[in-house]
């Protein structure tokens, strides 16, 4: 006898193009007790289904067991709702992020101050350090250039009398 559509049918049901009632020939050519010996090692794929038991099936007090596995009380009608998460608690995690990453920035930005010991432009005068001169030097030669310069303009006075 020849077999060649259902080899056909096999090729198709390989890659997955079979519709159902195509499925079904396969499945009722396969519970026929007279199968060609190439064709055997396929029996029970398409048989399984019917020879499975039909005892795999969830009992009624399936969800009581599991209930009391977990430690809950089984709630005889009650609904369980789904809680509604609004957008402003989406966004509690990203603002929990950005403080944790400000944090982080201004600790790094007091570091960094600390250890290149830069002084602040903006501190009250007392915190500031005077490096160099002292300041009575510098107002002393302050006060000597002005006398100087001084000196220097009642010579060029001096100077353009006796060129007349």
């Amino acid at each position: 006898m020849d077999y060649k559509y259902i080899t056909q049918l096999l090729e198709r049901y390989w890659q997955a193009e079979t519709t159902v009632e195509e499925e079904n020939i396969l499945r009722a050519f396969f519970s026929q007790t007279s199968i060609p010996e190439e064709l055997e090692q396929y029996r029970c794929l398409f048989l399984y289904e019917a020879t499975q038991s039909k005892t795999d099936t969830l009992g009624s007090d399936f969800d009581s067991r599991m209930l009391a596995l977990v430690g809950e009380e089984e709630s005889d009608g009650v609904k369980v709702k789904a809680h509604r998460i609004t957008f402003k608690e989406r966004l509690y995690p990203l603002f929990k992020a950005a403080a944790i990453v400000a944090i982080i920035l201004t600790l790094g930005n007091a570091a960094q101050f600390s250890f290149n010991g830069e002084a602040d432009s903006t501190a009250p005068a007392p915190y500031h350090t005077v490096h160099g001169t002292s300041v009575a030097y510098n107002d002393s030669a302050t006060i000597d250039t002005l006398l100087q310069r001084s000196m220097d303009t009642s010579s060029l006075v001096d100077n353009s009398e006796l060129v007349k």
